[in-house]
C-alpha cells in the first residue's frame, strides 16, 4: 500500500493520546475562568503534551505558573479573534476542519486500539511469538566481505596458512563490520539472507567456510565464533512492541474496511484520465 509508512506517524500520534485521554479523564476541575469560559486540568495537561520534548522533561507542576498564564492568555486572544470576525475566514475554517480531524481520528484510533489490544490479546501473541524459541539457536559469527570470488578464495588460503580471522578481516573485508573483526554478534537465521545464514549454521563452533559465500552484497567469508539456544525475550519486554502490531493490525483491518464502503475520488488522477 502506498499509505503504509504513514501507519507509523499515526500510530505514534494514537499512542501517545491514549496517554494523555487517561491523564484528562480526572481533570475535569475548572481551574480558571476568562470571560465566562472555563479552563480546566485537561487543558493543562493537553498544553503541556504539546510542548517541545525538552520541556517534557521537565515535571508538570514545575512549569504549572508559566501555563496556567500561557492558556488565559490563548483564551484571551482566541476570545478577541472570535470577536474580530476571523471564524470566517476561508482559511482559518480550513484549518479548524483540519485539526478537527486529527483530534477525532487520535481518539478513534485510540478507542479502537483499546477494544483491539486488550492484555489478553497481548498475551496470546506473546505466546505465539515465543512458541517457535527452543527450536533453534543464535549464532555468533564473524565475516569478511570481498568484491569477487578469486578475492574471497585467496583470503580463505591466507586464512587456512594461518592468518587471524579478525586482523585479516580489519584489512581485508569491505563490509561495515570489516572495522571489528567481522564480528556480526549473535544473530538468528532468519536476520540474515538465505545464503548468508544456510552457511554459518551448518557451521561447527571455530570453523570457517571452505568455499566462498555469495549474497547479493558480495563473496563472504564466514567464521562461527559460538552457538547458544534462543532465549526469548520476557512479555514486559516486549510489551509495548505487541501493542504496538495490534495497533497496526487494527488499524490496516478498519482502513481496509472503510476503504471498501467509501465513495473516493482523487481529482488530481481523474483529471489526468
Amino acid at each position: 500500500m502506498t499509505y503504509r509508512p504513514l501507519f507509523a506517524a499515526l500510530l505514534t500520534l494514537m499512542l501517545g493520546f491514549s496517554t494523555v485521554s487517561r491523564a484528562q479523564s480526572a481533570a475535569d476541575d475548572i481551574i480558571a475562568v476568562v470571560n465566562g469560559e472555563a479552563i480546566t486540568e485537561a487543558h493543562v495537561m493537553m498544553f503541556y503534551q504539546s510542548l517541545p520534548q525538552q520541556y517534557q522533561q521537565v515535571p508538570v507542576e514545575t512549569l504549572r505558573d508559566q501555563i496556567f498564564e500561557s492558556l488565559i492568555e490563548r483564551k484571551l486572544l482566541a476570545q478577541a479573534a472570535r470577536l474580530a470576525g476571523m471564524l470566517e475566514n476561508e482559511e482559518i475554517k480550513q484549518r479548524i476542519d483540519f485539526i478537527t480531524d486529527d483530534v477525532l481520528q487520535q481518539a478513534y484510533l485510540n478507542q479502537l486500539v483499546e477494544t483491539r489490544a486488550t492484555e489478553e490479546a497481548l498475551r496470546a501473541a506473546y505466546a505465539e511469538m515465543v512458541a517457535g524459541y527452543g527450536t533453534s539457536d543464535e549464532v555468533w559469527a564473524r565475516h569478511i566481505l570481498l568484491e569477487n570470488e578469486a578475492d574471497a578464495r585467496a583470503v580463505i588460503a591466507e586464512l587456512e596458512a594461518g592468518a587471524d580471522f579478525a586482523e585479516l578481516a580489519k584489512t581485508r573485508s569491505t563490509g561495515p563490520s570489516g572495522a571489528s573483526g567481522g564480528d556480526l554478534g549473535y544473530f538468528v537465521r532468519e536476520q540474515m539472507v538465505a545464503p548468508f545464514a544456510t552457511a554459518a549454521f551448518e557451521l561447527e563452533i571455530g570453523a570457517m567456510t571452505s568455499d566462498p559465500v555469495q549474497t547479493e552484497f558480495g563473496w563472504h567469508v564466514i567464521k562461527v565464533e559460538g552457538r547458544c539456544p534462543t532465549t526469548p525475550p520476557s512479555y514486559e519486554e516486549v510489551r509495548g512492541e505487541l501493542r504496538t502490531q495490534e495497533a497496526q493490525a487494527a488499524l490496516t483491518e478498519r482502513l481496509s474496511e472503510l476503504r471498501a464502503t467509501a465513495e473516493i475520488q482523487r481529482m488530481d488522477k481523474d483529471a489526468a484520465q
